[in-house]
């Protein structure tokens, strides 16, 4: 339990204040900030900042990881990770979430940029000077569009927002909007197809790291869940869930096949591109 007296508030006081003038003057500034009264903790930093253009970033950590992470420190009092990791988020909004659990420090601070105009992404891995150059691999694919109902697009709902997506040797992939920007909901749509790839990646990765560490996989499926939010200027997705049931040959195996899902988390291509956070909730159990 943390607890401050007038002293304190006054010296925290003159310090929000102090920032806020440094940002008046163009500084960018970073506050790391633990909001222990929770939604009034936000609402005095609100009025500090008023005027400002500012991103709230949540940062969240499973209080069974948080607790570990103390532990490990070594300098903190038992019990304090678990007692704040909700607590400190009770009422506080925010413009983007970030889950220090589930994604490494580089995958948070891209997810942080991808909101931040005219900031650039980090990449999506980084090299150590003196370290091998990433070997590149490229990818191409024909986008056609098929939805020109004869006078083309002279207004919104005068053409179709059909097309096909094909590349060399493979069969072509059906292709419009979503229903809710008047698509066809027969065809695929660029929302699912890219949650399909997110679940793909991982399943493949997830599948060639329990080959190698001796766990047989007899069983998987996945229904990834994949949230957007639509804005004034477009929409971004802000969360993709993936949900992987899968099955093991033996019930010694199944410990080792959920914690492989974190290393293939890691090891996605796709996770590790997007500027969203991916999380997995896997469900394993052994056969017969």
């Amino acid at each position: 339990m943390v607890s401050v007296g007038p002293a304190f508030a006054a010296l925290d006081a003159a310090w929000t204040t102090g920032v806020a003038a440094m940002a008046r003057a163009g500084a960018r500034i970073v506050v790391d900030e633990v909001f222990l009264g929770g939604a009034a903790s936000q609402q005095r930093w609100r009025a500090a900042l008023d005027g400002l253009d500012v991103l709230w970033v949540g940062v969240r950590c499973d209080a069974a990881v948080a607790s570990a992470r103390e532990a490990a420190r070594g300098d903190r009092a038992a019990g304090m990770a678990a007692a704040q990791a909700e607590a400190v988020h009770s009422g506080v909004t925010y413009d983007v979430e970030v889950d220090t659990s589930r994604t490494d420090a580089v995958g948070c601070a891209r997810i942080v940029l991808g909101h931040l105009p005219g900031c650039d992404r980090l990449p999506a891995r980084t090299v150590e000077r003196g370290s091998p150059m990433p070997k590149l691999h490229t990818y191409t694919t024909e986008v056609t569009w098929t939805g020109n109902r004869g006078t083309g697009t002279s207004d919104y709902r005068s053409y179709g927002r059909d097309h096909d997506v094909a590349a060399d040797g493979r069969p072509t992939i059906p292709g419009s909007s979503d229903p809710a920007f008047r698509g066809d909901p027969a065809r695929w749509n660029p929302e699912q197809l890219l949650l399909a790839s997110i679940s793909q990646c991982h399943l493949l990765w997830y599948l060639h790291l329990c080959a190698v560490n001796g766990v047989v996989v007899t069983s998987y499926v996945d229904n990834p869940v994949g949230t957007m939010a639509e804005t004034p200027e477009g929409g971004h997705f802000t969360s993709a869930v993936l949900h992987p049931r899968i099955e093991v040959a033996s019930e010694g195996m199944v410990e080792k096949a959920l914690a492989l899902h974190a290393d293939a988390h890691r090891a996605c291509f796709i996770a590790s591109s997007v500027n969203f956070p991916v999380r997995h909730e896997p469900v394993v159990t052994a056969a017969g």
